[in-house]
């Protein structure tokens, strides 16, 4: 295994690990932070995509955590990370309720008649 692939491949465990709820956001993000661990994450997310259904509900999401070196982005059931060529796809459980914080921050964020 190459740096390059080591090195992203530790950066999305790493990332799986914080979205199982395996590990604490002061270790995830290095600074003691407000709120839950899913509001922490969105905070220091640098781009939401929503992907909503026709009747405007909430169906998936994606979430971009690093740009330009690694890029690393998850979604409601996958972590991907990408480095040039370099792919590595891990999925996760839910142990932090991304989801239901992606879910409020989509419906405070939008004007829904």
């Amino acid at each position: 295994m190459t740096n390059l692939q080591s090195s992203l491949k530790n950066s999305v465990n790493r990332l799986v690990q914080f979205l199982q709820g395996e590990i604490s956001k002061k270790e995830y993000l290095g600074e003691s932070t407000e709120g839950t661990e899913a509001q922490a994450l969105l905070n220091y997310t640098l781009e939401i995509t929503y992907k909503i259904k026709p009747d405007r509900e909430l169906l998936d999401f994606e979430l971009y955590q690093t740009i330009g070196g690694p890029n690393i982005w998850c979604d409601s059931k996958f972590v991907y990370g990408r480095w040039g060529s370099e792919r590595i796809d891990m999925n996760y459980i839910d142990g932090i309720g991304l989801f239901e914080a992606v879910d409020e921050l989509y419906q405070n964020t939008t004007n829904i008649a």
